[in-house]
């Protein structure tokens, strides 16, 4: 989905390294209105699913998430 792409090219411009769950947030939102975390957690779950095997999106607690490849 166009959420999903959102995300992961997010995650990919960072690097390696936890981005924020506010960024990632911004990323998957269109415009100025914000999902919820809720939202953000199904999203990440069914992109997940989608990966390689050897590519992962890792959640560091407080601080985001991370792609690990």
């Amino acid at each position: 989905s166009k959420r999903e792409r959102s995300i992961l090219s997010c995650l990919l411009e960072r690097g390696r390294g936890p981005v924020s769950y506010f960024t990632v947030q911004q990323a998957a939102s269109p415009d100025y209105d914000l999902i919820t975390f809720e939202n953000l957690k199904v999203i990440v779950c069914n992109l997940r699913k989608k990966l390689r095997e050897n590519v992962a999106i890792r959640a560091v607690p407080l601080k985001g998430y991370e792609l690990v490849y």
